[in-house]
């Protein structure tokens, strides 16, 4: 979730006007996607502008140097409390606080060795996606709690719905140590370990999602990445709820109807045209013409349309699925030599041949990387192949039928 241009933490940004490029100073806009190839060029840089700007700026530059600097590098600021850690091609801030926390800190080295562990695999797909791995580095900072999001109305996310991260602007992530706010977390009845694994769970799930929307941005650039009349929020908000990998079950409100826009178009021409449709719109930076290209859709209202269309005749193919099997059942009861089982593993073997060319492989396994999508496919279509070698022995087979067993005699009738 990503709401562009207006304050999402109250103690890390207050958008301010432009920075005036004079005295050497970069633009505003550099500090909305700064590129430093290393942790070290990148604090040396926020040092001399913290300098140079003689306090704490606001805007874009104020982000950069709150996601950059601690105590260590410069004595007061909003940054006095603060820790960092490198972490591949992340910078990684956190309160001090945090560290020293009984409650808060294993969870904080456990979601950052989650990250660490997932990040090559979940930037591995979003390249196959058309969203390559930025150039530079990538600014996380994790906070205590979901109200440091949410405090206020700020953090707020489609239909004012309660969300679990922020990525703000280009490459700048937030994200809450705890999915719960401090007035749950003061209950009696927390479970303190299970509250630790769901937040570790829910930390790494959305980092996830967040780094799709860097990929995106970074890849795009500003000022476009924030054009809504060609990045429109079904295409922001629907790649990264898909390519992050979140559960379409475990989503709410208005993110499941974006998801559902995205597994429409998967769907309709599998995950390679869906590769290049994104792709096309990062480069050429217009989501809309791109959508248009590829499925000949005009905007978000043809595509939730088509969408809401395709979902109608999916569950049409469902209740046919239902009534195959319910006539398979009753024609193995009426006809003696229709074989039910040869029915049912026919209807098995046509669901499973579904699923494998629909892009469910991918939906179901994408965030464990390619080969994983790839022995799930097989083993869809392997099924599908057994399935149907099994239905059409059985259909080809002679049906026994069981002995009639003869009429007792009536002794009173006699022979």
């Amino acid at each position: 979730m990503k709401p562009l241009g207006v304050p999402v933490l109250a103690a890390l940004l207050a958008l301010a006007p432009s920075l005036r490029a004079d005295d050497g100073a970069r633009p505003e806009s550099w500090w909305e996607n700064p590129v430093y190839p290393d942790v070290p060029s990148s604090v040396k840089a926020a040092v001399e502008e913290a300098k140079r700007a003689g306090g704490e700026p606001e805007g874009p530059l104020g982000l950069f140097l709150r996601f950059n600097l601690t105590g260590k590098d410069l004595p007061g600021g909003a940054w006095k409390g603060e820790e960092r850690q490198s972490v591949r091609n992340l910078l990684v801030t956190w309160p001090t606080d945090v560290a020293r926390d009984d409650l808060f800190s294993p969870v904080l080295d456990r979601a950052r060795r989650g990250i660490e562990r997932d990040l090559d695999v979940v930037e591995s797909r979003l390249a196959r996606f058309g969203l390559p791995r930025p150039e530079g580095l990538v600014y996380l900072k994790f906070v205590p709690t979901i109200d440091s999001l949410n405090r206020g109305g700020v953090g707020r996310g489609v239909d004012e719905e309660r969300v679990g991260g922020v990525t703000i602007l280009c490459r700048y992530v937030v994200i809450p140590l705890s999915p719960f706010s401090l007035d749950e977390m003061r209950s009696p009845g927390l479970d303190r370990h299970r509250w630790a694994q769901e937040a570790v769970e829910t930390a790494i799930r959305t980092f996830r999602h967040e780094l799709v929307h860097v990929h995106a941005n970074t890849a795009v650039g500003p000022p476009d990445y924030a054009d809504r009349e060609k990045f429109p929020q079904w295409f922001d908000e629907g790649i990264a709820t898909y390519l992050g990998g979140d559960a379409h079950a475990s989503l709410a409100g208005a993110y499941r109807d974006f998801q559902a826009n995205v597994l429409y178009l998967v769907e309709k021409k599998g995950p390679s045209v869906f590769a290049a449709f994104v792709g096309d719109a990062v480069r050429e930076r217009d989501a809309t013409g791109a959508l248009r290209r590829h499925y000949g859709l005009d905007g978000a209202t043809a595509l939730r349309g088509a969408a809401a269309d395709w979902d109608h005749r999916s569950g049409r193919v469902g209740v046919l699925f239902f009534l195959g099997f319910l006539a398979a059942v009753i024609l193995s009861f009426r006809l003696d030599r229709f074989p039910f089982l040869g029915g049912l593993s026919a209807l098995l073997a046509l669901l499973f041949l579904w699923w494998a060319s629909s892009g469910t492989p991918e939906y179901l396994q994408g965030t464990n990387g390619p080969i994983s999508v790839l022995v799930t496919k097989i083993l869809f279509v392997l099924a599908a192949a057994f399935l149907s070698a099994g239905a059409l022995a059985s259909f080809r087979a002679p049906r026994r039928l069981a002995p009639v067993p003869p009429r007792p005699l009536n002794p009173y009738l006699g022979r």
